[in-house]
């Protein structure tokens, strides 16, 4: 890949999307070279959401945040409800250079049960993994 050529990013956000941990993230990866940055968001179970309008419009609330800390256009897609599913479809339509996982507390546990970090891992890809801090959470070491 040359200094020109857009690093492609893969972001799998759960819904605390405008995170400042997440957006510092790209900040800075952003700061490295130009990226091309592509925000996945699993669809809310249908029983939630029969017509996918919550995804959705979360979405679109996500994408300026994003796209100003990457400092360009942000590409918005919703995914398969299971983020493994979803991030393997992503990636196989389109190479991916890394995928950053942003998972906030509730989400941990039952994203770390299937170890998913490690099964994108699998993929071929670099994975970043952001935790988001919710008010209420003191600061962790990492």
């Amino acid at each position: 890949m040359s200094a020109s050529t857009p690093r492609r990013i893969l972001v799998l956000a759960d819904r605390l999307i405008a995170a400042p941990q997440l957006l510092e993230t790209v900040r800075r990866k952003a700061t490295k070279g130009p990226i091309d940055v592509t925000l996945l968001m699993p669809a809310f179970p249908v029983a939630l959401d029969p017509e996918g309008l919550q995804t959705s419009h979360t979405l679109e609330l996500a994408i300026p945040p994003l796209a100003e800390a990457a400092g360009g256009f942000v590409q918005g897609i919703v995914g398969h409800p299971d983020p493994f599913v979803a991030v393997c479809l992503a990636v196989h339509r389109t190479p991916y250079d890394e995928v950053i996982i942003s998972r906030r507390s509730p989400q941990v546990a039952r994203w770390a049960k299937r170890d998913l970090p490690r099964r994108v891992r699998r993929l071929g890809v670099e994975v970043t993994v952001v935790r988001p801090q919710l008010p209420a959470q003191q600061p962790q070491a990492h």
